[in-house]
């Protein structure tokens, strides 16, 4: 948050975004959830429960770690 008058403001503030490079390994990439299509990756076909069941199982992991350090994500694909 910006200091107004000496105190943190609530309603102006600045994120840093790092790219996510350093974390990947060799061969992967990253972009944001809407733009999976673009990778080539199949569409989804199938069970969506199943999908669904498999996505949260990837996402859900880092996002909680994350949560318990108290870093809190916003829940968009950007994420």
């Amino acid at each position: 948050a910006v200091l107004v008058d000496g105190r943190p403001s609530a309603s102006l503030s600045a994120m840093v975004r790092e790219s996510t490079e350093s974390c990947l390994e060799s061969g992967e990439i990253a972009v944001p959830l809407t733009a999976v299509h673009a990778t080539g990756a199949a569409p989804v076909t199938g069970d969506p429960v199943r999908w669904l069941a498999d996505f949260a199982g990837l996402v859900l992991p880092p996002a909680l770690t994350l949560l318990s350090m108290g870093v809190a994500l916003e829940a968009h694909g950007q994420n």
